[in-house]
């Protein structure tokens, strides 16, 4: 299965409420609100694989008290215009043994915390995901569209609609963001 997928930084609160209302009217509906932690497992001194790649722990608790988890494999970046990756996913039932399984042979962890709101449409999902130490995002994903074109497309279409068309896209992940130190939360009186 291939990823595509963009996001932009959100301003606040005010701003999140903003979008998540315009989201309805635009016909999304709203699916679930979950905390997520990640666990990257640090492949660096793995020889084999690709630079690019990532393979994630993710735990996740719903709303109603699930938790869940998912093992994540992801290729090199294929694109430079969107996040385009492969990605392999399997569930798993008890996420906290893998994290202790890598660390017992010696991975180093990076953790990642977040509380997601995740909306649909047809084929398209949106995230409204306040990632902690990093601030308001709005994740767009498409799985297996057309070509890229169709991705950016729909992509430039629902910000236009969304009037976030004056934020800058970034395919960076949230990884790589908490790594390079930034963009912070606001001090603004919204968040």
């Amino acid at each position: 299965m291939f990823e595509y997928e963009v996001k932009v930084r959100l301003r606040g609160m005010n701003e999140v409420k903003e979008v998540e209302r315009k989201l309805l009217d635009l016909g999304f509906k709203y699916v679930e609100s979950r905390y997520e932690e990640d666990y990257y497992v640090d492949l660096t001194s793995c020889t084999n694989v690709g630079k690019d790649s990532v393979l994630r722990i993710r735990k996740v608790a719903s709303e109603d008290g699930v938790v869940r988890g998912e093992l994540t494999f992801k290729g090199p970046r294929l694109s430079k215009e969107v996040k385009l990756r492969e990605e392999v996913n399997v569930y798993i039932n008890k996420p906290e043994l893998f994290v202790d399984i890598f660390s017992k042979l010696g991975f180093k962890l990076l953790i990642l915390k977040k509380s997601r709101k995740v909306y649909s449409r047809n084929t398209e999902k949106v995230y409204i995901d306040h990632v902690y130490g990093l601030g308001y995002f709005l994740e767009y994903e498409l799985i297996n569209p057309k070509d890229l074109n169709t991705f950016k497309y729909m992509f430039n279409k629902l910000v236009k609609e969304l009037r976030l068309s004056s934020h800058k896209p970034i395919i960076k992940s949230y990884l790589e963001l908490m790594l390079e130190g930034g963009p912070h939360e606001s001090n603004s009186a919204d968040d």
